[in-house]
This record gives C-alpha cells, structure tokens and sequence, in this order.
C-alpha cells in the first residue's frame, strides 16, 4: 500500500510537469510522450502491487479475520481509483 502511494505522488509530480507542456505540444511532444510512458510504466506497476496486495491480503486472512481482508481489499481499491485517476 505505501509503494502504491509513491507512484500516486510520482505520477501527480509527473502530471504536475506535464501540464505547462501542452500550451506549445507541437514542440514539448517528445518530453510529453516520455511523461506519458512513465505515467503509463508506474500505473503498470500499480496494476501489480494491487494484485499482489489481494493475494497476500487473502492469505493472510482466509482462515481467521475476513473483515481485516474487507478492508485491506477497500483500501486497496480506492487506492488503485487514485492511480487510474
């Protein structure tokens, strides 16, 4: 969950650099093109760790605590909104 926080920050950081970019895309497309393919690499690597973070969520709760997989998979989720955001 804390590295999927980071590629929030990285990719709100990336966003941010991006922005002033676009009033001149015809010149910035090259350095836009390379925020866009970290953007998209880091929103990949979240894709993962929420998978992963599911699976190990899962087993370390199938046999005793449902409700703390509940909110691990909620925060998870909302978290996973926020990177697709």
């Amino acid at each position: 969950m804390r590295r999927m926080g980071d590629i929030i920050v990285q990719a709100a950081e990336l966003t941010q650099s991006s922005i002033p970019l676009l009033r001149s895309m015809h010149h910035n497309a090259s350095r836009l093109n390379s925020f866009t393919e970290e953007i998209l690499r880091i929103e990949d690597e979240a894709d993962e760790l929420h998978d992963q973070g599911l699976s190990a969520l899962f087993r370390a709760h199938r046999n005793s605590d449902a409700m703390g997989f509940i909110v691990g998979a909620e925060i998870y989720g909302h978290l996973e909104k926020v990177v697709d955001g």
